[in-house]
């Protein structure tokens, strides 16, 4: 005969609350005792077996890997953005106030130039 031991959780769980609302408190503090440790029998027993846990373990591993080189990449692409955000404010700030629209047209051609070379 097997047992469901999510039901008989579930009863224990029902019985304690009402022995709590009763004012049984000693009573339902032994009846969670048991319901827990019922419950970490459960979750061992539904536990991965090692061959398919290492293989778990391994893609999470991998997953991490993964993200941690993905947001270094974004990490070091915003780094470069804004290095090149800062020489042009740079640059801008240097140039006489008349001369800055020709020089931002420039910079456009220049970063096209460089775009289109990739």
């Amino acid at each position: 005969m097997k047992i469901n031991k999510r039901k008989i959780i579930s009863s224990l769980n029902n019985i304690a609350n009402s022995l709590d609302n009763s004012g049984l408190f000693k009573e339902a503090n032994t009846i969670t005792k048991v319901m827990v440790k019922l419950a970490e029998e459960e979750s061992n027993n539904n536990e991965p077996e090692p061959e398919r846990k290492s293989h778990l373990q391994r893609m999470i591993e991998q997953y991490e890997r993964r993200v941690k080189r993905i947001f270094e990449e974004i990490h070091d692409s915003m780094k470069r953005r804004i290095e090149f955000k800062n020489e042009f404010a740079y640059t801008m700030d240097d140039l006489d106030p008349k001369d800055r629209p020709a020089f931002e047209v420039a910079a456009h051609e220049i970063l096209n130039k460089i775009i289109d070379s990739r």
